[in-house]
Formats: structure tokens, C-alpha cells, sequence
């Protein structure tokens, strides 16, 4: 009889947070988890910081402790390549020719970095970042010495991160952004000049409504060319203008895509045997339209539903959008749908943390924004995320008073 065992494509947060679920939900057969790259799991954010500082390694940054996948009886196949998906017989085929039977298979293979279509974006010193692989390469070329010079392309949160760290290492960095102003998706204005200050003090030139004509150089890169003449220098060009969800291996098998790949409220794709979570999941919802988050808690907690509901459990997965990053001393976070705002409150505090209350319609906290020490900004965030988990109205008056503390907006809910 075939071995029809519980089978996730990616190891990632989604990937490991779901076969952890079907574990601590009662499956006792077989999980086999797939990875593409010839690496143990571990987490994506320290990349660009830590990680690529050198300040940490990536094994330090495992999603599973040493022997916990053998204490579970997960199986973990790394360098293993999905060719394709038989829907009828409910097999993987692999790139060796092996075949893979599945009781429940969970799509959880992420997004890739988008790319430039411009002269020279093949050049040597042109580079994206996803994986450890590409922050060991990126690592290696900012340190390369004094003149180390970066261009970044992309003014948003990786982007950012990225400038930090370079900036942590003596290397030079010019952030390129094609908008008006960095953040454009993730901050109000006022904020977003707050964030551009801060790495201006740091030493980050940006050059801003900046069209990229071409990467100059041979084979290596020697800068950037904007549309307005200008060549900015550099022997080095991250390029950090957004990923693309990985649908490939679903649209080949027949599954449904719609900005990824298409799920139900449960993470349940167009065929009943198969789920998707993660950056390639875009998911059904009360709340509005079909929509794909890249973060790295809408992974975990979309993980944790879709490997519950491969149980049968049905669970509707319910959004908890947050994001945060750490930028020099500062942290920048993110909860909620601050683009559902009809009124935002400002709060000031005593050490120039800058905290915003998005309300909604009737008054209600339908999202938060913060910028400043990981103190306030981290207290912000966790009673922001109470009063809309509580559906909490608070006064707008109070929200902004620095003087009051936070907590005692709260009422009965416990901060």
C-alpha cells in the first residue's frame, strides 16, 4: 500500500510552521518537508542585518534546534527540485525521477526577486537578496575594502536594512528609488523623511524620482546611469524592487492563480488535497479583496492554519499583518491596515520615538506605525495590536498625549 504521508514544498517559516502544526495536531504518520537549497530551515529577516554583517552566522538562525526534526520524525530532503504535481494520482515527480505520494500536499515555495530588464543587469556585482547564499555573496563584496561603494535600487524596508549594514561595515551606499520619497508602501510621509534622515546622518546619499537608464561597466559593474546623466559609482548594485510569487510548479499542475496562488479562506487551493502559504499565497478573506502578504508572521501564522486544516479541521486563516525593522538604534514597525485610515493621531515622545494611530471609520484602531527606540516603539505596537484585536475605541486625544500612559487606554484588556 502506498505511504500517502503529509508533504510540504518549501522550508521556510510557512513550511515549518505548518509541519510543527500537523504535529502538535495529532498527525502521527509521515511529514516530509522539501527544500530547493542544500541548507537546514532558517529564518529569512537576519539577512540583511545580522547575518550580513557578520555578526551572526546563519546557523544560528535555525528553525529547528539540533535533533528536533529527528524528535519529530520529520522528514527533511534538502537539494530536492518538484518537476511537477499529478493531480490525478496525487504523486510529486521530482527532478531525479522519483515520485512522491501525498495524503495532503502544502505549496509553501515562496516569492523570487524581481529583476531589472535594463543594459547591464547581467553585469558581475549585480545582485538580489533571498537567500544565505546571496547575503554570503552580497557580504563579500562590501567588504572588499575602503572603496567598497553600493548602490541599492529600492528605497523600501530591505533596501533600508541593507544601507544599515553596508553603512555597519565602512562600505559607501547610494539608495536609488524611482518614487518621490523611500516607503512609499509602508510609511506616512513625516515618517518616511524621519527614516531618510536617519541614514542621511549615518552617511546614505539617496538619489530619489531617479529612473535607471543602464548598470555601466564590462564585465564588472562601475555604477549606475540615471536618466538624468548622472552615473552613480559603484562596484557593487543590490537591486530590491520587490518579489515575485512563485507559481510556476502550481499553474503547470492546473491549480488556479490570482496574484499567486489561489487559496479559500481555509488556504485551500482549487484542488481539495492541496494548500498554500506564504509569500506565493494569495488568500480569501472577509475583510476584502484577494490579497498576498510577504511577511514573515503572515508565513508563520498562514503555516500554522494550513496545517491544521490539512487535518480537516477548517479554520478560517484571519490576517494579522506586522512588520517590523531595525535600522541602526531605531526600529521601524508596522501592525494592522494603516491604508484603511480616516484619521491618523500623532504621538511624540520624550526621546523622539514618533508613533501613529490609524483610525477607522468609527473611531477604531484599524492599524499602527512607529518609528524610534525598540522601547516605544515595541510598547506602541503590542497595545495598538490589543485595541483592534478588542475592538477598543480610545479617545484620539488621549492616544496622542505622550504624558498618558498607553496602557491605560486598555480598559479591562490586559496590555
Amino acid at each position: 500500500m502506498t505511504d500517502r504521508g503529509m508533504v510540504i514544498v518549501g522550508a521556510g517559516h510557512a513550511g515549518v510552521s505548518a509541519a510543527l502544526a500537523l504535529r502538535a495536531s495529532g498527525w502521527r504518520h509521515t511529514i516530509t518537508l522539501l527544500e530547493t537549497q542544500d541548507v537546514l530551515p532558517y529564518e529569512r529577516p537576519p539577512l540583511s542585518k545580522s547575518v550580513l554583517t557578520g555578526d551572526r552566522i546563519i546557523e544560528d538562525y535555525r528553525l529547528f534546534m539540533p535533533g528536533k526534526m529527528e524528535e519529530l520524525a520529520i522528514v527533511f530532503r534538502r537539494n530536492a527540485h518538484v518537476a511537477a504535481i499529478d493531480l490525478g494520482e496525487r504523486n510529486l515527480v521530482l527532478s531525479d525521477g522519483q515520485t512522491l505520494a501525498y495524503e495532503r500536499l502544502l505549496l509553501a515555495p515562496g516569492a523570487i526577486a524581481r529583476t531589472l530588464p535594463i543594459p547591464g543587469s547581467d553585469s558581475r556585482g549585480v545582485l538580489t537578496l533571498r537567500n544565505a547564499a546571496d547575503a554570503a555573496q552580497l557580504r563579500e563584496r562590501i567588504r572588499i575594502g575602503s572603496g567598497s561603494r553600493l548602490a541599492i535600487i529600492g528605497g523600501g524596508l530591505i533596501g533600508l536594512e541593507v544601507a544599515a549594514s553596508a553603512r555597519a561595515l565602512g562600505c559607501e551606499v547610494t539608495v536609488i528609488e524611482v518614487g518621490r520619497r523611500i516607503m512609499m508602501r509602508t510609511l506616512r510621509e513625516e515618517m518616511a523623511r524621519r527614516v531618510q534622515s536617519c541614514h542621511e546622518q549615518a552617511g546614505v546619499e539617496f538619489c530619489l524620482g531617479s529612473r535607471i537608464v543602464s548598470i555601466v561597466g564590462d564585465n564588472e559593474v562601475r555604477g549606475v546611469e540615471l536618466d538624468d546623466g548622472t552615473l552613480v559609482r559603484s562596484n557593487t548594485v543590490l537591486v530590491c524592487v520587490g518579489a515575485s510569487p512563485r507559481v510556476e510548479l502550481a499553474k503547470e499542475a492546473g491549480l488556479a492563480i490570482d496574484n499567486g496562488i489561489a487559496v479559500d479562506r481555509h488556504l485551500r487551493t482549487s484542488d481539495p488535497f492541496i494548500y498554500a502559504a506564504g509569500d506565493a499565497c494569495a488568500f480569501e478573506w472577509e475583510g476584502g479583496p484577494r490579497t498576498r502578504l510577504e511577511c514573515w508572521k503572515t508565513a508563520n501564522d498562514q503555516g500554522k492554519t494550513a496545517g491544521r486544516n490539512m487535518l480537516g479541521i477548517s479554520e478560517a486563516y484571519l490576517p494579522e499583518p506586522w512588520l517590523w525593522s531595525d535600522q541602526y538604534d531605531k526600529s521601524i514597525q508596522v501592525a494592522g491596515y494603516p491604508d484603511r485610515s480616516r484619521h491618523d493621531v500623532d504621538r511624540f515622545c520624550q526621546d523622539e520615538s514618533h508613533l501613529i494611530f490609524h483610525l477607522g471609520e468609527h473611531g477604531e484602531v484599524v492599524g499602527f506605525s512607529g518609528f524610534g527606540s525598540q522601547r516605544q516603539v515595541g510598547h506602541g505596537v503590542k497595545v495598538a495590536r490589543l485595541l483592534m484585536q478588542h475592538g477598543v475605541r480610545p479617545s484620539p486625544v488621549d492616544l496622542g498625549d505622550a504624558s498618558l500612559d498607553l496602557r491605560s487606554l486598555l480598559g479591562s484588556v490586559a496590555a
